[in-house]
């Protein structure tokens, strides 16, 4: 059987098809908070490969804020479907529209349970807090 040759390149890892300039590019998309699905389709690869970047290098994106802002956005989105609810918490510094966490849930359990990790008189620093909750009315 005769050898398959490889090339070897500093373009893409080791039996990768797609460059590291690509997965460059996915990582610098998610830092804007656009969703996966859009990501792919403007580099088209596929959304898992979106999702393996952020599995990867998820951490580097976002450090977990140590502190909460003055001026806290609260904004729920769809997430994915492993999801309790499928509806996931985003929040923002409303002054400088940096993205401080992701909740996994909107509701006040989860919500409770995050703020309660901050102390009492950081919880006291924030100001204000903007919301649009979604209230389902016929």
């Amino acid at each position: 059987m005769p050898w398959a040759t490889v090339a070897v390149t500093s373009l893409s890892r080791w039996h990768c098809f797609i460059s590291n300039a690509v997965k460059y590019v996915i990582l610098e998309e998610l830092a804007q908070m656009q969703s996966m699905t859009f990501i792919a389709q403007h580099l088209n690869v596929s959304t898992t490969t979106v999702i393996r970047q952020l599995k990867t290098y998820g951490d580097n994106l976002n450090p977990k804020s140590s502190c909460l802002p003055s001026h806290l956005t609260i904004d729920e989105f769809k997430s994915v479907k492993n999801v309790p609810g499928a509806m996931s918490c985003l929040l923002m510094n409303n002054a400088t529209h940096q993205m401080v966490d992701i909740l996994e849930g909107r509701t006040q359990l989860y919500l409770r349970a995050y703020f309660l990790r901050f102390s009492l008189e950081e919880r006291r620093q924030v100001k204000t807090i903007t919301m649009d909750r979604y209230s389902h009315t016929r």
